[in-house]
């Protein structure tokens, strides 16, 4: 087989990898705006979604909120917000887990929101995760 089509056979494996795995729920999904909507405290907060992950009746948030446009701050700081969300009888419940800010740099992965959870080295990869630290926030918040 020609080199370039067997590198392009690779590419494009990696391509549909990398996107099998991404980390946010496609805008289309249906589970993307219910999860949404159970964070949301106000009806006219927005999210800038940095990590959503979702398995099974659990989900992660990580996200900014937008008020009519504007990202909320405190001094310079962009406020940055991660939920917990459990599926009960098919309503998402949000439980609000941390609350940072946006480091220097422009970043944040949000794992600085399970640094006292034992047994949790980041953000959520696993429906076992998700468990946890649903358990951990109702356990001692």
């Amino acid at each position: 087989m020609n080199k370039k089509i067997i590198l392009l056979i690779i590419m494009l494996l990696l391509g549909i990898t990398a996107t099998a795995s991404a980390r946010d729920i496609p805008r289309t999904d249906p589970e993307r705006k219910a999860i949404l909507n159970a964070a949301r405290s106000e009806p006219t907060i927005r999210f800038v979604v940095k990590d959503l992950y979702r398995s099974g009746n659990f989900a992660w948030l990580c996200a900014l909120k937008s008020d009519n446009g504007e990202l909320r701050r405190t001094d310079e700081s962009i406020e940055v917000y991660a939920y917990i969300l459990m599926r009960n009888k098919g309503v998402w419940v949000a439980k609000d887990m941390w609350y940072g800010f946006l480091g220097n740099e422009g970043t944040n992965d949000c794992s600085k929101a399970v640094d006292e959870i034992p047994d949790l080295a980041g953000p959520p990869t696993s429906e076992k995760d998700l468990k946890t630290i649903w358990q951990f926030a109702h356990s001692y918040r």
